[in-house]
């Protein structure tokens, strides 16, 4: 499995959401209006780092912290907008090395992965302008994909055997979450303050005292799909594949262990952001194979998000205050995506 492939498999690890991104840019947006309040969300570019054309936002902490991966020159970095200013996280590799953060916790601390001198890819720790290696499962690649407010990672990363398997870190220490019996994949995208992670193995799981098990598919969906998000009152967002010409996508949250359609019309979506509210984001065609928005779903309310341009985009986090982060086709060149805050 080459690393295009495995950044696909993961849409949260993905900083530029390399699986949908060139037809999110192509999509129409109409304006943004929240559920609660029928106030109108306001969009904010994050803007690029310096001598940079694109960036991508992956997460968002109360505090207002964005996190994601934007282009330098010729590499990709992590960065963390705060303040109104983005700030360059660097790599193992100094200014030659690429990296991505993807998600933040309350205290700062981030998480994604860095280029290594191996060709391969690790997982880092990026906490008060230091840098850690979290090292691997015994292969040459690992992805950091969430971190809770205890420090706790999760992501994925190569075995001794090259075989993919989802990880929790904790206090300097990576263990292997194993696979559903019968697989020899899994990744793991999120953790909450309680401990419970979840992610995919030949399909949506959670992983509950460090043990996996399927999540409830909705009727009519295929056993694939992945679980991508949760919060801490265990509602778990994702999306699940029904059989078709070709594979349609649906965003599904799990509320309680049951699993529910959001309802989104159109053919692919994909939930990737729940907050403790149980308001949720990620993307959606509106015009099958043409037009792809970024959406907020609030307990059954569906609000298509603007972009900067006024088409395309698509959400990948939402904090419990009700900002959202995602991405926007540039408003000077369609082909790059700049980062954007909604609130």
């Amino acid at each position: 499995m080459d690393w295009t492939t495995i950044r696909r498999r993961s849409l949260r690890a993905s900083a530029v959401l390399a699986a949908v991104l060139p037809l999110l840019l192509q999509g129409s947006a109409e304006a943004s209006e929240t559920a609660a309040g029928r106030r109108t969300l306001q969009i904010v570019d994050l803007g690029t780092l310096p001598g940079g054309v694109w960036s991508a936002a992956t997460a968002i902490n109360d505090r207002g912290w964005v996190v994601g991966s934007a282009g330098v020159g010729e590499v990709s970095h992590g960065f963390v907008w705060r303040h109104g200013r983005m700030v360059d996280l660097g790599s193992l590799l100094g200014p030659t090395g690429s990296s991505a953060a993807n998600d933040v916790n309350e205290r700062g601390e981030i998480v994604g992965y860095s280029t290594t001198a191996d060709l391969g890819a690790s997982a880092v720790l990026w906490h008060r302008g230091q840098i850690t290696d979290l090292g691997t499962l015994g292969g040459t690649f690992s992805i950091a994909t969430g971190i809770n407010d205890h420090g706790d990672v999760v992501g994925f990363s190569t075995t001794s055997t090259e075989e993919f398997h989802a990880f929790v870190w904790r206090k300097g220490r990576m263990t292997d979450l194993g696979t559903i019996p019968g697989e020899t994949f899994s990744s793991a995208e999120a953790i909450n303050n309680r401990g419970e992670v979840v992610g995919e193995s030949g399909g949506p799981v959670a992983w509950r005292r460090g043990v996996p098990a399927r999540l409830g598919l909705v009727p009519g969906a295929d056993e694939f799909g992945s679980a991508l998000d949760n919060n801490n009152r265990g509602d778990v967002v994702g999306y699940a594949v029904f059989p078709g010409g070709s594979s349609i996508n649906r965003a599904i949250i799990w509320h309680r262990g049951v699993p529910t359609d959001l309802g989104l019309e159109g053919g692919t979506s994909q939930a990737l952001g729940v907050n403790d509210r149980g308001q949720v984001v990620g993307w959606r065609e509106t015009i099958p194979m043409e037009a792809f928005n970024g959406f907020l779903w609030d307990h059954g309310k569906v609000v298509d998000l603007e972009s900067l341009t006024g088409h395309g985009g698509g959400a990948t986090a939402i904090n419990s205050r009700g900002d959202i982060v995602g991405n926007s086709p540039s408003p000077t060149d369609d082909f790059f995506s700049h980062a954007v805050l909604w609130h």
